[in-house]
């Protein structure tokens, strides 16, 4: 979906303020007024807006640019003279190249919630849908009167009691919304179409919030204040979306690392399962937290398929991590080091394979375990991050080359995954 914002207007109630600067680029809150109607836009899933520009349009082009900064797509359609809010609308429409759209006027801010929307929208099968915001107590405006199905039935005078609903200014257009607008004329979206379609074409979503403008000098000195907590909430989501995207550029970028460092011995740890599983051996694996689970991932993936499209029989592989009755009593009878060993002493046998996850690469409990396993004629392979002690007590380490705990427990999956890939495959070969 794409969106148009509308901020060509000129900012006569502004006086000096706005002489030479388009109201659209007044800053609040540390930022261009433009800009947090971008963010919340872009919060609502659309990176694609067209901005319908006119007054000092060239300003606006040359502080937003293409969207780059903001991680959008930014158009532009200009009007050489001003059209109103439906000549301006008809005018981008040019440029929008899926419909229905989402509209905003460009000198006012409401935070709304476009899934609601589009669920009337498609409800109602409406021409256009409106975001309506409680009217001020002062209730400068009218009221617009809205069935209990969601249609708008009037544009009504001010009411005598109870809660007056107003635009909030944002629209979601169908096309054919603005079929009676022509080209290059001039046209009011709320005094020209919106009336028209009144009566079964217009719907409307309630929100709880009211509309801030900054239209006026009184108005925009009490946006920063007015605004600050909803801003605030944009910011958050601005952050979360740059971590998202570094967290998962490192995952990636470690992954990478994986596959170019640690590939021949990921398949030297699925040949040397894959022959114990030959000669009648089993695979145990060992772990704490998160490698526990881990180990159980892979058993279960070996006992029963990792391929819903391979038919193979049964693998042998145990987690030596899953028996609570065992690993409390020994735990508390004769201390955690041992835990795994002990289970070794009692069901390993030569020609097995032990697996040992440790994220540190220096958990006492698999490197006892390993010990044992040695002692044992078993052969050892660990899984680890870089920096530990695991790996020297191993036939074959596959080391993860970070320190990260994150990122090493995510790196591990996929080469958990590989090995059972490839051993899946050398048994069904």
């Amino acid at each position: 979906m794409q969106a148009i914002v509308l901020c060509g207007g000129v900012a006569s109630r502004l006086g000096t303020i706005a002489k030479d600067v388009p109201k659209s680029l007044l800053p609040v809150r540390h930022r261009p007024f433009l800009e947090w109607q971008l963010l919340a836009i872009k919060k609502q899933g659309i990176q694609d807006v067209i901005l319908a520009t006119g007054h000092l349009g060239e300003q606006i082009e040359e502080e937003m640019g293409d969207g780059t900064r903001l991680g959008m797509k930014v158009t532009y359609s200009h009007e050489d003279e001003p059209l109103g809010t439906a000549g301006a609308l008809r005018l981008a429409g040019q440029h929008v190249s899926e419909w229905p759209v989402l509209a905003l006027n460009g000198d006012s801010y409401c935070p709304f919630d476009l899934g609601l929307m589009r669920a009337a929208h498609e409800r109602t099968g409406a021409n256009a849908t409106l975001w309506l915001a409680p009217d001020r107590p002062e209730r400068r405006y009218g009221s617009i009167e809205v069935k209990a199905d969601g249609r708008i039935t009037s544009f009504a005078e001010k009411p005598d009691s109870g809660t007056a609903w107003i635009s909030a200014g944002v629209y979601l257009l169908e096309e054919r919304a603005l079929h009676g607008v022509e080209i290059a004329k001039v046209a009011s979206i709320e005094k020209d179409v919106f009336p028209r379609l009144a009566g079964g074409r217009l719907a409307a979503v309630k929100g709880p919030a009211p509309v801030i403008d900054i239209g006026t000098p009184e108005s925009l000195a009490t946006a920063d204040a007015a605004l600050a907590v909803e801003f605030r909430r944009l910011e958050m989501k601005i952050d979360e979306t740059r971590l998202i995207a570094k967290h998962l550029e490192a995952s990636a970028a470690l992954q990478a690392q994986v596959a170019k460092k640690c590939g021949d011995r990921i398949a030297s740890a699925a040949r040397l399962i894959s022959e114990s599983f030959s000669a009648g051996g089993k695979l145990m694996l060992c772990g704490n937290g998160g490698s526990a689970a881990d180990c159980q991932h892979m058993a279960a993936e070996f006992t029963n398929r990792l391929s819903a499209k391979v038919d193979r029989a049964a693998l042998p592989a145990i987690a030596l991590t899953t028996d609570t009755s065992f690993i409390t009593a020994f735990a508390n009878d004769v201390g955690f080091e041992r835990v795994f060993a002990r289970q070794l002493e009692a069901i390993g046998r030569p020609g097995d394979v032990l697996l040992g996850i440790s994220t540190s690469g220096n958990s006492r409990n698999v490197i006892a375990a390993f010990e044992t396993a040695t002692q044992k004629g078993i052969t050892t392979i660990a899984l680890s991050g870089e920096g530990g002690e695991m790996e020297k007590f191993a036939d074959c380490a596959i080391v993860i080359p970070s320190q990260d705990t994150q990122l090493i427990q995510e790196a591990m999956l996929p080469v958990e995954h590989l090995i059972c890939s490839l051993v899946e495959s050398s048994v069904v070969e």
